[in-house]
């Protein structure tokens, strides 16, 4: 059984989670191997192994620039969305949300959770509280990116009535959430994410 501080190295191995995390937290326009091989604390002939096995996975998007080659993760993969979930799921193990974070790591956590965590009722009801995690719910669907319909049944799903508008700015009395700030940070988080489903 997995510790409650698990990571993805856990899950796929200690090099390939530090390059994973690497990619993910990379720029738009992707990263070069040697930037890379710093990130992730790896030597370069290593990365190059496991950017090998990746590439094979059909997971990583390569461009070159001059005579560098950069590379990002494929955001728009199924397969790294699910990686991304999963990655977020072991990072949340033990969290639980019950209003809004006053900590910048727990902050991030819940941004990551609203970034990658899919719209699953089972899924989300095990990181906190489900009136809180409802109304968050109702926020992002009405953010771009998100499916209206979807996140509005996840909400529902997590607290009966909280999509109404009366309930809604119960919740937002009670918890006091930045939008501006909450969202911002969200949509960098999917940044490349969003401009990669637009570009297909």
């Amino acid at each position: 059984m997995l510790e409650s501080n698990a990571t993805l190295h856990d899950l796929v191995g200690p090099a390939r989670g530090r390059l994973l995390h690497a990619l993910r937290a990379g720029p738009d326009e992707g990263v070069h191997v040697r930037e890379l091989a710093r990130g992730a604390g790896l030597s370069l002939s290593s990365v190059q192994r496991e950017l090998g096995r990746l590439t094979a996975l059909g997971v990583l998007h390569r461009r070159s620039e001059g005579n560098r080659v950069l590379l990002k993760l494929k955001r728009h993969d199924a397969f790294v969305k699910l990686l991304l979930a999963a990655s977020v799921a072991l990072e949340l193990r033990g969290h639980r949300f019950n209003g809004m974070p006053a900590e910048r790591d727990a902050e991030k956590l819940l941004v990551d959770l609203c970034a990658h965590m899919p719209p699953d009722a089972t899924l989300w009801r095990d990181f906190g509280d489900a009136e809180f995690l409802a109304g968050l719910a109702v926020m992002l669907a009405g953010h771009t990116g998100y499916e209206r319909g979807t996140y509005l049944a996840l909400a529902e799903s997590l607290q009966s009535g909280v999509s109404a508008a009366e309930q809604y700015e119960h919740w937002y009395q009670k918890y006091q959430p930045d939008f501006a700030r909450l969202l911002s940070m969200i949509d960098r988080e999917r940044r490349t994410h969003v401009r990669a489903e637009a570009e297909t």
